[in-house]
């Protein structure tokens, strides 16, 4: 409406002396919608943290984690996912055309994975799917 392209949150919607932000892991739903800390500590903890996720599945981060975490803003930038979007839409064979996306009528060598970019949110996504594919 106003022309923004970026975005944060305020550490206490984070969980930084909010524990109902905490209780319900309001950090990571953020970064499942692509905020992501600027910060270097917070850039490797989290980075510590999706490891740990990576590894063990139904893993979820401790109170003492998301506190730390919870201490920075997370930022979501326009501009920057649009850019990652059409770069992942033109290696996955839409090139840009007129200003518009068009399917390359060239045959993939492999199927095109849904959830390009693994992490959590990945891997929700291929959770997701494979629940609904199968009627679960």
């Amino acid at each position: 409406m106003y022309g923004g392209t970026a975005f944060s949150v305020e550490p206490c919607q984070l969980g930084r002396g909010n524990e109902e932000a905490l209780e319900s892991g309001a950090w990571w739903f953020y970064a499942h919608l692509g905020f992501a800390p600027r910060a270097a500590d917070a850039l490797a903890l989290v980075a510590r943290e999706g490891g740990r996720i990576a590894r063990t599945l139904g893993h979820r981060s401790s109170q003492p984690t998301l506190k730390r975490v919870a201490r920075r803003h997370l930022f979501f930038d326009l501009e920057s996912a649009a850019e990652k979007r059409l770069s992942r839409a033109s290696s996955a064979g839409y090139p840009l055309s007129s200003g518009r996306f068009h399917r390359s009528r060239k045959p993939q060598a492999q199927p095109i994975p849904t959830t390009r970019g693994a992490g959590p949110l990945g891997r929700w996504c291929a959770q997701f799917a494979s629940q609904s594919a199968g009627g679960a």
